[in-house]
């Protein structure tokens, strides 16, 4: 790393849309290598575990995370699972991972990569690099950008329904990711209410959480949780289970 000369993200030419659509591209080439191991069966069996870990670890008083786990099951059953058909995927796409040499994009730090859903990684950009509220007031537009980039082709509506569902498994697993390095650190949270972005960042600006550490980490994870909450009792959301089941 002490001989790449970086250049900040929000350097990139294409602007947001750029962005997204460079990393669609990189995933698209990354899944037709030659098929990581697997870490488990598939990544609903991760999720699983994870929140297993979670929920018997006492993180949380008992019951607070029965939404959560409901939640899961749901998308679960619905979600179109293909052993068959799982690639290369590197399961960590956030803005600390991807490096702009000013020239093109690079996925860095290969830690928890291992062949996956593929859908896995194109959630994970969603996720980081698409804002809820896009500069230009359309983040589907961002989102089919980004689809399109990968497939090759406009995406269809069970498409979107099936990102949107990974979306959501894409929060748990960073929840439960984040809120397992909280075991045994501090009592149990008694409810899932989270810090919004804003107030977040007005936190880390402050210091009072300081990057890298278990305090920052439990806030993003109880944010991730909050969020994937949130996305269940989101407008369109039963419709949204019923397409990727019949999808």
């Amino acid at each position: 790393m002490d001989f790449i000369r970086q250049r900040p993200i929000s350097e990139h030419p294409g602007g947001p849309s750029g962005v997204v659509r460079e990393l669609g591209e990189l995933a698209g080439r990354l899944q037709t290598t030659p098929v990581f191991p697997p870490l488990l069966d598939d990544f609903a069996t991760v999720l699983d575990q994870m929140l297993a870990m979670i929920e018997a670890a006492g993180v949380f008083a008992p019951g607070v995370l029965a939404p959560v786990r409901e939640g899961f099951e749901q998308i679960r059953t619905a979600y179109p699972w293909r052993g068959d058909a799982q690639v290369s995927s590197h399961n960590d796409v956030n803005p600390f991972n991807v490096l702009f040499d000013g020239d093109r994009l690079w996925l860095i730090d290969w830690e928890i990569a291992f062949r996956n859903d593929p859908f896995a990684d194109i959630a994970c950009v969603a996720n980081n690099f698409i804002d809820p509220v896009a500069l230009d007031g359309s983040p589907n537009k961002l989102e089919d950008t980004l689809l399109q980039a990968w497939l090759g082709r406009a995406p269809d509506h069970p498409t979107r329904s099936r990102l949107a569902l990974m979306r959501q498994l894409n929060r748990l697993f960073y929840g439960c990711l984040m809120m397992s390095t909280s075991i045994g650190q501090q009592p149990p949270e008694v409810d899932l209410v989270a810090l919004t972005v804003d107030a977040f960042r007005v936190e880390v600006e402050a210091g009072r959480l300081a990057l890298g550490s278990l305090h920052l980490l439990h806030a993003l994870g109880k944010m991730q949780l909050a969020g994937f909450l949130a996305g269940l009792n989101a407008d369109g959301f039963d419709e949204t289970l019923r397409k990727a089941a019949s999808g």
